[in-house]
């Protein structure tokens, strides 16, 4: 029986809806002590939500290179808000009482392909005077909004729905919480796509991976390749893509997002897409706060598996390192010997993000794979 225990360390963000759109209210609201120093925009609107208690959304590739004012004393929060975007071509809404939304209209200059909008959210304890209004100053809650996937299967950043493709899309924070840590747990759950391979079989083509031998199948459509290689003549019916390269490594870790797409995919991935196309994306750096993350997997047959990583801005908003890594081990299933295998994976990805129209990524890879004690040829350094 194995025993998981996910250990996640964050400053303060977490992936919310990309678009929003609602009607700003009247609401009253009482002053709270604030004490801001001027700073990038994207790091004042964090500190904003914790210090004033309030959920504050807003897009931070719209609001890359933005500065905010300083602020400090007590003011209610849409007042304090309002000066520390001023100037900054943002615009605010109040849906409902402790919650804004910082967004920049259409006409300003955005990071081409934006996705994600923060949230940041306090305690979200207002205090009963803050909730003294009239009847009719009551705000409704509003309707359900639908959250905005934004997948690049398709060679560009576009809504899901908008994609013109039978595709899937798992978040990779999910994947983590529900301890999914191989392509074959992470595909069990997709319509029509199965295999992928589970932790500590061998591949029956010698592929050198922890996976199984019967690879990808999607809509019945089956494939001799292993999940994170093969070395077999026979080409592939699924391709996998991490980071956009082919059959890449570290595609079970660190992830952001796996989109799966149904049906002949040759037009945009070439050969070996006849069946579909899987396409891993991993976490790319952060520009604004320090954040990591680390996991702590461990069952029977000794087996062991550390996963982790961490976030360093060098330059706020310019300029970003992120570190990660996945150590798996355990020993044999009929000896301790036969069969057991240890896999070290790494990756480093560095971002320069100038301007909102540029953006430079770079990135490298390991993968070291033993087996039995013997490293079969496996190694191999992927630049992203």
């Amino acid at each position: 029986m194995k025993g998981i225990t996910n250990l996640d360390v964050r400053v303060w963000s977490m992936t919310t809806v990309a678009a929003v759109c609602f009607a700003t209210p009247t609401i009253v609201q009482a002053a709270v002590a604030m004490d801001i120093p001027a700073q990038s925009l994207n790091s004042a609107l964090e500190i904003f939500g914790q210090q004033a208690g309030v959920a504050i959304i807003f897009d931070r590739a719209a609001l890359a290179g933005k500065s905010s004012h300083a602020i400090k004393g007590a003011y209610p929060p849409d007042v304090a808000l309002r000066h520390l975007v001023e100037g900054s071509g943002a615009t605010i809404q109040q849906p409902k009482a402790g919650t804004f939304v910082v967004t920049m209209p259409r006409n300003q200059p955005q990071q081409r392909g934006a996705s994600r909008a923060i949230a940041t959210q306090a305690h979200l304890m207002p205090a009963s005077d803050t909730q003294a209004a009239p009847a009719a100053q009551v705000v409704q809650d509003q309707a359900p909004v639908l959250e905005e996937i934004v997948v690049t299967a398709e060679k560009r950043s576009e809504n899901v729905q908008n994609t013109a493709a039978s595709i899937s899309v798992r978040n990779g924070r999910d994947l983590l919480s529900q301890g999914k840590y191989s392509l074959q747990s992470i595909l069990e759950d997709i319509p029509g796509v199965s295999g992928g391979g589970a932790e500590g079989t061998l591949t029956s083509n010698g592929g050198g991976t922890d996976t199984a031998g019967a690879g990808i199948t999607i809509r019945g459509i089956g494939t001799s390749m292993g999940v994170g290689g093969s070395n077999v003549s026979t080409p592939a019916a699924t391709a996998l893509y991490v980071d956009g390269v082919y059959e890449g490594v570290g595609s079970d870790y660190d992830i952001d997002r796996i989109e799966v797409l149904r049906g002949p995919q040759g037009t945009l991935y070439g050969r070996s897409a006849t069946a579909g196309v899987v396409a891993v994306s991993t976490r790319n750096p952060g520009l604004d706060t320090i954040s990591g993350n680390l996991s702590i997997e461990a069952g029977d047959y000794h087996l062991q598996r550390y996963s982790g990583a961490l976030d360093v801005p060098l330059v706020t908003d310019v300029l970003g390192i992120r570190i990660s890594g996945n150590r798996y081990e355990r020993q044999g299933y009929y000896d301790g010997a036969g069969g057991a295998r240890t896999n070290t994976d790494g990756r480093i990805k560095v971002l320069f993000r100038p301007s909102a129209d540029f953006s430079l990524l770079v990135g490298a890879a390991l993968h070291d794979n033993t087996i039995c004690g013997r490293p079969p040829p496996c190694k191999a350094v992927t630049v992203i």
